[in-house]
């Protein structure tokens, strides 16, 4: 029996990497490391319900204290996690590394073509990207053509495809109707440090348009974005993602994970991400007419008064889950 490392460095890699654990969980040795960093040790106990391993912390804004965590966190892992046949991951540098260290395979999952992928993509044994993200892009990072699989559809598509929605989710909140605001990430590597957030004035203008919010901030300082501002719920727990977007009328993001969940789910979706490109995976949304972008807070919530609602639509999310397990299914057996 094969030995499956997965490594999970952050809050949505959670979602993502779940139901391909569970799909090897019977025919192969799972090995789960866990870096700490915001909700994501939270999720984990929550979503995998068994043991793993807590590995390094996240270095934060600063550049050498950020590489610095990142070669400490390698050195804990070569330590840490032994015997494997194949690394899997998102985007992961350590997982890739190690993997070639060891002379054993990884195998990576990623839609972020403005990140430096360099950094281990020659490391990685194979790749997934969604087919959204140029070929000639992923070349010119360091992939090699003959090993990166391209699938139609989104990274999101593949967690999405197993979602039921907790019918007892709004229980939990105080609101029936409601937007889901998320906060850019400014510790991410793309966003400028310089970059000036919009949530207080976007918190503000929704509030002050009647419209209730359920705000998702990931540090004390983005906490204090809501400050005085009414009609604002902030969850005391990790609450599941995906029920935030499915039950919510809009969301509403500096960051990309949660809006192509939410668009994905058939909801409402506007990113108000500062960086100076876009993903090629959210040019495609906003060119199907699925994604809305802007950093004007009275432009954001005029799309909310007037945005509908499109049908979640499982099977197509099914259809892409597909094709990605079977290719999974073939290089894991080789």
């Amino acid at each position: 029996m094969k030995t499956l490392w997965f490594d999970i460095t952050n809050t949505p890699h959670v979602h993502f990497l779940s139901p391909i654990i569970n799909r090897y969980r019977s025919r192969a040795d799972i090995v789960i490391s866990v870096r700490d960093y915001v909700e994501t040790i939270a999720l984990a106990r929550h979503k995998f319900k068994t043991k793993f391993l807590v590995v390094g912390q996240h270095g934060g804004r600063n550049k050498i204290r950020k590489v610095s965590k990142m070669l400490n966190r390698l050195s804990a892992l070569r330590m840490r996690v032994n015997g494997f046949d194949f690394a899997l991951s998102c985007g992961g540098f350590e997982a890739c590394l190690l993997a070639k260290w060891r002379h054993k395979s990884s195998i990576v999952f990623d839609d972020n073509d403005i990140s430096p992928n360099w950094m281990y993509s020659r490391f990685a044994s194979y790749s997934f990207f969604p087919d959204a993200v140029p070929m000639n892009i992923l070349l010119t990072q360091g992939f090699k053509p003959q090993t990166t699989y391209q699938y139609r559809g989104y990274k999101e598509d593949i967690y999405i495809a197993d979602y039921d929605p907790d019918s007892t989710f709004l229980d939990s909140i105080p609101y029936r109707d409601y937007v889901v605001v998320r906060p850019e990430n400014k510790m991410a590597n793309y966003v400028e440090s310089r970059t000036r957030s919009i949530v207080p004035e976007l918190l503000r203008t929704l509030s002050n348009s009647g419209i209730r919010i359920l705000y998702l901030p990931r540090t004390d300082s983005e906490r204090k974005y809501a400050y005085d501002v009414d009609s604002v719920f902030i969850p005391r727990t990790t609450v599941n993602g995906l029920d935030v977007c499915f039950f919510s009328r809009a969301v509403i993001s500096g960051a990309g994970s949660l809006t192509r969940e939410a668009v994905c789910l058939g909801k409402p979706a506007i990113s108000f991400y500062p960086g100076k490109r876009l993903l090629a995976v959210d040019k495609k949304m906003i060119q199907d007419g699925w994604l809305a972008h802007s950093r004007n807070p009275r432009e954001i919530v005029d799309y909310v008064n007037s945005a509908k609602s499109r049908r979640f639509d499982r099977n197509r999310s099914k259809d892409v889950q597909r094709s990605v397990f079977n290719k999974l299914d073939e290089i894991i057996a080789r």
